[in-house]
């Protein structure tokens, strides 16, 4: 489905495709049809670009292939539609440029202030993705001045590159009264300390919070917490009782599951009926079960700071969940993430990158947790 590629919109939201940099059959068939008009096609620097001509609706298919799509001078040639008229062509052609990771991020620049607000958060995407520090000044700036519907993004972009303000606001926004971008808890959770478990806790009160709350929880993983999750997977919203389910299942390492039949959306798609469904193995939502398992290893795992499968939370954990062959992609998306904020040297990983890319990330993020 080209429709997928609005997730780097969203930017944490991804739903796990099967193996890591595996490509979806459309996805594929997009590429290679693409890849065709740019290797095979007479352009010339002022020929029309077909991303550029594209109706909006096709856009997506556009970004899923041209991320991945290899041609040694494809980045080069879509800098020039960073000027398009067309604010969804600025905003699809940020979006590539970030996920391939191959140019400088002097062209995106001008876009961070761009009247459209989509366009302004996929550049401030990209150029955190790509690692350009010296765009943080601008980024932070944007923490005080952005409407709070924005805020998220530019939390991400900055805490990226290792900004200590954007904690802070974050820390402050999650503090505050008032209406809340549902994504900030989840920053809070991926970039803060044990001790913003607190204000994680007053957030899963709010009912239009408690999901991404209990999964930041998850990813700040106090032992603390368990109580809490405990609890939650009680609540009489299936989502919730399977966040609190996630979040211990990340925590513990457990691997207390069960099984699920959820809507095939993609069957659907291709004609099949309604109700069509597949089973899916997921963590179990089986309160009685959790509490049976915490009661027994309680006293083992109580001790430690912050937990991450069973164990001390370190970033060699999250490098071991970008390389275990069966994280799921969403999982390993949010790693990625972890390691750009906590270690200081943002890479832009990207799941869905050829396997020989990621493993070369992968080993470059082993060498520096062995030297630090």
């Amino acid at each position: 489905m080209c429709g997928s590629t609005t997730r780097e919109a969203s930017w944490a939201s991804r739903s796990p495709p099967g193996p890591p940099a595996s490509w979806n059959a459309s996805a594929t068939f997009s590429a290679t049809r693409l890849r065709w008009w740019w290797l095979d096609s007479p352009l010339t620097p002022g020929a029309p670009i077909r991303l550029g001509e594209a109706d909006e609706a096709r856009l997506p298919c556009f970004t899923e292939a041209l991320s991945l799509v290899l041609h040694p001078q494809l980045s080069e040639r879509l800098e020039a539609l960073l000027s398009s008229p067309r604010p969804e062509v600025r905003a699809t052609t940020a979006r590539i440029l970030g996920h391939r990771h191959e140019t400088g991020a002097g062209p995106l620049l001008p876009l961070l202030e761009d009247a459209v607000p989509e366009v302004r958060a996929a550049a401030a995407l990209a150029v955190s993705e790509l690692g350009h520090s010296p765009a943080l000044p601008v980024l932070e700036r944007k923490l005080t001045e952005a409407p709070p519907e924005e805020l998220d993004i530019w939390l991400l972009a900055s805490l990226r590159l290792g900004s200590s303000r954007a904690l802070q606001a974050c820390r402050q926004a999650a503090q505050a009264a008032g209406p809340l971008v549902p994504r900030i808890p989840w920053l809070l959770g991926l970039a803060g300390a044990p001790q913003d478990f607190s204000s994680l806790r007053q957030l899963s009160r709010r009912p239009e919070l408690v999901r991404t709350t209990l999964e930041a929880i998850g990813i700040l993983g106090v032992p603390a917490a368990v109580p809490l999750l405990l609890e939650h997977l009680e609540h009489p919203q299936a989502e919730v009782r399977e966040a609190a389910a996630s979040a211990l299942a990340l925590m513990t390492g457990a691997g207390l599951t069960e099984k699920s039949h959820v809507f095939d959306e993609e069957a659907a798609d291709e004609g099949a009926a309604e109700e069509s469904a597949r089973e899916v193995t997921r963590p179990s939502t089986d309160s009685a079960v959790w509490r049976a398992w915490w009661a027994e290893h309680r006293s083992r795992l109580e001790g430690k700071s912050r937990l991450r499968l069973g164990q001390h939370y370190t970033l060699d954990a999250c490098i071991e969940e970008l390389a275990h062959p069966r994280s799921p992609f969403d999982a390993r998306a949010r790693a990625a993430l972890e390691l750009d904020i906590r270690s200081g040297q943002p890479c832009g990983f990207q799941p869905d990158w050829p396997v020989h890319r990621q493993r070369q990330t992968i080993e470059r993020w082993r060498s520096w947790t062995e030297h630090t």
